[in-house]
């Protein structure tokens, strides 16, 4: 007997493309009818009763979403398996929330995947969408109960009633979100809350109606889920439940969000009172993973979460001063001011999660910084796609930010043309910007773009109205104006930061082109000095 598919989607090719990838009756299937919006495949399945369908999201008069929420409350015997362009979460949620097995992009979809999806659809019992969630009341209760370290005081006359299918037989589960660095423009959810909410359900779903379970979201993308077991006798079958549970959730998760995650459990608690200790011991096992993806040290590494994340990125100072350097071309200066924000991250006790954040808030900030300088960022997308190391390669990603920072500086140093500049006085200015605090003299200059000391000299006065040093100087002290108005540097150190040799020959510089000395101007600026 064979499986009767159903294909929708309002694309000819679409249909045609997925026909296609198949001998369909040579694995146990045919297709029973194509349509080509949501209303018309409702009028085919009275007349065909497909087994499996196969939807689109973008069609006219009935969207793939409603047609989904249509067949979950009229037709829940019907598999759904969602095909789209959109890799969204608002449509994964959606669709993921009304039934569908799977949600693939059109562009990922192959012969052996799309059998896959068929056979497991095939495979997945009907009366999957009976769910049964406890009310957010229960997280709350469990919640309050782990802060007030509440569970060895509890008697069997005052117990909370949802916590008493936990009295006995209880294992603790902690899953962590291993989200991927992304920017900010390409995020897939907005929302956090929303994502929080739709993983306590997801948890909740998985689990079914068949056991009591509490799911509590404890920040920063770590979930606690507790499993009671009390019809089973064996330690053994417990255990081995927790285990099927777990890669059911792993693998449930890239579906829906392609996000990876980290699970850790406890052995099985009996006694309600002592259940402080199993979760402490949960969070433990996850830990010790974490650690070893991360290669972070043990004291690197604190769970449970719970602390504020406002000190896991950049400072505002440190934001300036990247800007600073970045603007000055600086780049021992920004793998300096990189180096310091990865050691003090390190030397605070910060979690798995939150080196994610650190890495994503330093990736975005180099993506806004291009943008504002109107250089074409496409590439850091690319760089995060197809070159980022995994985490757990820190070194490697302390490397690799930096080479974005660099590779940025050369972009943004690259689209710096002067439109009435001839070519050899454009390279020298763009050797300026980037060799200024080495001292790049004349000679140097004429010697690296090949023509001589004395031509160069003469086309810097026809084309800027200044010398060579005079050019050079007057970057330098704009600059200088820069990291005075920062003000984390003191002015006597500045000068060699922006390539003087010496104080005295600065101070004089900064004075004859500014027209105040930089501690009047440090005093202007409202910087104290």
């Amino acid at each position: 007997m064979y499986t009767k598919v159903m294909i929708c989607d309002d694309e000819l090719l679409a249909r045609n493309k997925i026909r296609s990838l198949l001998d369909w009756e040579k694995y146990g299937y045919y297709i029973c009818a194509e349509a080509d919006n949501g209303e018309h495949a409702i009028s085919l399945i009275r007349e065909t009763r497909p087994h499996i369908l196969l939807t689109d999201i973008d069609m006219p008069i009935l969207d793939g979403v409603s047609l989904c929420r249509y067949l979950n409350e009229h037709h829940s015997d019907i598999k759904l398996i969602v095909l789209s362009n959109y890799d969204h979460f608002d449509y994964v949620h959606d669709t993921m929330q009304n039934g569908a097995v799977e949600y693939l992009l059109k562009h990922r979809v192959n012969k052996e995947l799309l059998l896959d999806v068929l056979h497991k659809a095939q495979a997945r019992p009907v009366d999957y969408a009976a769910r049964s969630f406890l009310s957010q009341s229960a997280a709350e209760t469990l919640k309050s109960h782990i802060e007030a370290d509440m569970f060895a005081k509890l008697i069997e006359s005052d117990m909370p009633e949802q916590l008493k299918p936990f009295s006995t037989n209880t294992c603790v589960v902690c899953v962590q979100l291993l989200q991927d660095v992304q920017l900010q423009d390409e995020r897939a959810f907005d929302h956090n809350e929303v994502l929080v909410h739709s993983m306590v359900a997801l948890c909740q779903q998985i689990i079914g109606n068949t056991r009591s379970s509490i799911t509590l979201h404890e920040g920063d993308g770590l979930f606690l889920i507790l499993l009671a077991y009390p019809e089973l006798r064996s330690e053994v079958s417990m255990l081995q439940s927790v285990q099927a549970y777990m890669d059911k959730l792993k693998k449930t998760i890239w579906i829906v969000y392609r996000m990876a995650i980290e699970t850790g459990h406890s052995s099985v608690c009996h006694h309600i009172q002592e259940l402080g200790n199993y979760i402490e011991h949960a969070h433990r096992e996850l830990a010790s993973k974490l650690r070893t993806k991360g290669n972070l040290p043990e004291s690197d590494i604190e769970l449970p979460p719970g602390q504020n994340n406002a000190d896991v990125g950049l400072t505002i100072q440190q934001e300036k001063e990247l800007l600073n350097a970045i603007v000055a071309y600086n780049k021992p200066h920004i793998k300096t001011i990189l180096g310091e924000v990865f050691d003090s991250f390190q030397q605070r006790k910060k979690e798995y999660s939150q080196m994610i954040l650190l890495v994503e808030e330093l990736i975005n900030y180099a993506h806004r910084i291009g943008r504002k300088s109107t250089v074409d960022v496409k590439w850091i997308s690319e760089e995060i796609r197809e070159n980022r190391p995994k985490i757990s390669q820190w070194t490697e990603v302390r490397q690799w930010v930096a080479g974005i920072y660099i590779r940025l500086v050369d972009e943004i140093n690259a689209s710096q043309s002067h439109p009435s500049y001839s070519k050899y006085v454009e390279k020298a200015m763009k050797l300026v910007r980037t060799k200024y605090y080495e001292g790049v003299s004349l000679e140097q200059a004429a010697d690296a773009i090949g023509i001589t000391p004395s031509y160069l000299s003469k086309l810097f006065k026809e084309e800027t109205g200044k010398s060579y040093t005079e050019t050079v100087n007057h970057y330098r002290i704009e600059l200088s104006k820069q990291y005075i108005q920062n003000g984390k540097a003191n002015i006597k150190e500045i000068y060699s930061i922006v390539g003087f040799n010496n104080y005295p020959y600065f101070f004089k510089v900064f004075k004859d082109i500014v027209g105040e000395t930089p501690q009047a101007y440090a005093r202007r600026n409202n910087n104290k000095q």
